[in-house]
């Protein structure tokens, strides 16, 4: 087993600053995501300053399609601040682009400064540290709730107050997916005497996910859970450990119907909602605004600021009211950005999702192919680029994960089902 002292071996001052803002700024995102912003910029700092120390500019690192990704997140940004040329709320879009250039920190400091002497183990560490600070933190909200049952408060608002009374559920959930990816990658290939301890945390960051309630990680975590189980099956032909995979999943299923019927409920009605056409239902009501307001402006968008001065107004007009009252964003980033920055900001976007998507596959990278997963698909359900929560997450994560791709590292734990050595 490593320690500490492993991890740092041979490292340079600067080299541990680096690891150790990469390590607060993972445990700290769950918690007091601001912090989490300072350590980011903390770490550009660090790289500049070890790149006049060194004399030496640019990450050898990268590979051709990770550098690309990194640059098309740079273009992204380039592309929100060229629609202020023509935003009437030039107040509004100028807080909005630099709430966005949050993406820039680190990955301005990869794209600039050397990190070759980053390690699978290194990533490994902060992941770790990433895991055990959710965990700890469903451990202490679940307290919360068991003392507010003892009260004789209802299940129901003991969930609501014990698992989201800072933050969003949904950015919380895509923190626990891609914990729950990490932790079963590594349970794969880990001797048979750890196994226990590694089902004990899967089961409590499942039992998280349960809790958060978020329909769309729900939805992720099963798309996932699908993907992972056909590419394990077919990769390594496990045909009978398949349909016993398969016969859990649909008692698992039975069990949530049977024992928590409140999440079926949810799901169900928000499908027969939206195949009514119903505008009861909050998510069709903003997609109905938003795709009017986009066919509206097409093809370069509102700009970055009246997205919002042009969108509430459409929820009065078509008498969205509870969209109106609240002022509801899309709920859809790809939606947001086509609304905001038009057909080129959309474009990017997806190319800056896409570019490591392939290169995972390529190399065999599945927790990186697994996170941009997530990252897809709650993109789709929430605007995740618009909050800090989300950039954060998503900057801080796709640096550390397209690194080790470089080189011919052997990336995180892939031959666990991976049919190469």
């Amino acid at each position: 087993m490593q320690t500490i002292n492993d991890l740092f071996h041979g490292l340079k001052p600067l080299q541990i600053t680096d690891l150790c803002l990469f390590a607060l700024a993972a445990i700290m995102l769950p918690y007091i995501w601001h912090l989490s912003f300072w350590f980011l910029i903390l770490l550009l700092i660090n790289a500049i300053v070890k790149d006049i120390q060194t004399r030496r500019f640019g990450n050898p690192a990268l590979t051709y399609l990770g550098k690309w990704s990194l640059l098309l997140c740079v273009a992204y940004i380039a592309i929100c601040g060229i629609s202020l040329l023509y935003t009437d709320n030039l107040q509004k879009g100028v807080q909005d682009l630099l709430g966005k250039c949050t993406l820039l920190f680190p990955i301005l400091a990869f794209l600039i400064s050397d990190y070759t002497y980053l390690k699978k183990n290194h990533l490994r560490a902060i992941l770790y540290l990433f895991s055990a600070a959710l965990i700890v933190r469903f451990i202490i909200r679940f307290v919360y709730m068991l003392i507010a049952l003892h009260n004789g408060a209802a299940f129901s608002s003991c969930l609501d107050a014990a698992f989201d009374p800072e933050t969003h559920h949904s950015y919380v959930s895509m923190y626990v997916l891609l914990a729950i990816v990490f932790l079963t990658l590594e349970m794969l290939a880990t001797p048979k005497k750890y196994l226990g301890l590694y089902a004990l945390t899967l089961l409590m960051l499942l039992s998280y996910m349960f809790c958060i309630q978020s329909r769309a990680g729900l939805l992720c975590l099963a798309l996932i859970a699908f993907i992972g189980l056909l590419m394990y099956v077919f990769i390594h032909k496990k045909y009978i450990f398949g349909l016993l995979a398969f016969a859990a999943a649909v008692l698992f299923m039975v069990g949530i119907n049977k024992y928590v019927p409140a999440i079926q409920a949810r799901l169900l009605g928000t499908i027969e909602a939206v195949i009514q056409g119903q505008r009861t239902d909050d998510r069709f009501a903003i997609t109905e605004g938003s795709l009017y307001v986009i066919k509206e402006n097409m093809p370069w968008g509102t700009g970055i600021g009246d997205r919002m001065d042009v969108l509430v107004p459409v929820y009065q007009s078509l008498n969205l009211e509870k969209a109106y009252d609240y002022k509801y964003n899309p709920h859809n980033q790809f939606m947001d950005a086509l609304m905001s920055e038009g057909v080129l900001g959309l474009v990017t976007l997806v190319a800056m999702l896409l570019l490591p998507m392939i290169e995972a596959v390529r190399k065999h990278n599945w927790l990186l192919l697994f996170f941009i997963i997530i990252v897809m698909e709650s993109a789709c359900f929430e605007s995740i680029f618009e909050r800090q929560m989300g950039l954060i997450y998503f900057c801080l994560f796709i640096v550390l994960l397209l690194l080790p791709l470089a080189d011919n590292q052997k990336v995180l734990k892939s031959d666990a089902i991976s049919d190469t050595p």
